[in-house]
């Protein structure tokens, strides 16, 4: 996983999901001079707002479109047309094992794209994630970008939060955050998220899966993306912790003075 500045120019497909890592991690391979020449993303397997993927986030996939626009860059989108068969740490390659759906959508770029050579990835500390895509990314002689592995969390959401990175979180499922924070920004949630930290352990950017987000605006972003209706679903009723999730709605793009 490649983080380090002042590297050679590469050309970078962003697989995003649509969260604030992935966006993120985009800004910073902007910021050392690499050209963004597409996104990419995996629709989820039936179109499911949750399929509670260790791989792969699903909620807020209906924006991933809308983000493609914001940034105005082109979008290359797969089906997820498998399920985790081998969830062990390393990865041993299986036909019909949901990575495989990733390496087609990687190779389905690489075909558009042949000069792409790179892959923008939020991976912050993901072992099973980042063993996945370097086996992919091996067999299709792409290097990946990983600005945020392994990097200080509290740091690392304070410098989203500054850049003006927007994010909203479209799931939450931990002990201590409820329905009242869903549609909450990053900003708004960060002090709870720093005491739910120091308190209980929780991960402040969510990376045991405690919470996921959607990006609205960023410094990528020509223009922004306005939520003008949604509805909250309960997806499990777990007693202690249960899982509440955003479905937008309605929306529209607000042209950015930029």
């Amino acid at each position: 996983m490649d983080g380090e500045e002042g590297s050679t120019k590469l050309n970078v497909v962003g697989l995003i999901s649509g969260g604030k890592d992935s966006i993120q991690n985009l800004i910073y391979c902007s910021k050392n001079g690499h050209d963004i020449i597409s996104l990419a993303h995996l629709i989820p397997y039936e179109n499911q707002n949750e399929t509670d993927s260790f791989m792969y986030q699903s909620v807020g996939f209906d924006l991933i479109p809308e983000i493609a626009k914001c940034m105005e860059k082109p979008l290359i989108q797969h089906r997820i047309k498998r399920k985790a068969i081998n969830v062990g740490l390393d990865y041993v390659y299986n036909s019909d094992d949901e990575v495989e759906d990733l390496y087609e959508l990687l190779l389905k770029v690489k075909t558009k794209y042949p000069h792409v050579n790179a892959v923008s990835c939020g991976a912050i500390q993901s072992n099973y994630q980042k063993k996945r895509l370097e086996h992919v990314c091996e067999r299709l002689n792409l290097q990946i970008l990983a600005y945020l592995w392994e990097r200080d969390q509290k740091e690392l959401l304070q410098n989203m939060i500054e850049g003006g990175l927007h994010a909203i979180l479209v799931k939450v499922a931990a002990y201590g955050l409820t329905k009242e924070h869903v549609g909450k920004s990053i900003k708004e949630m960060y002090s709870y998220l720093e005491m739910m930290n120091n308190k209980y352990g929780l991960s402040i950017c969510g990376e045991g899966g405690e919470y996921e987000t959607c990006t609205l605006d960023c410094s990528l972003y020509k223009h922004k993306i306005v939520i003008e209706e949604y509805k909250i679903i309960q997806h499990t009723e777990d007693s202690v912790c249960p899982v509440f999730l955003f479905k937008p709605l309605k929306w529209r793009l607000e042209k950015k003075n930029l």
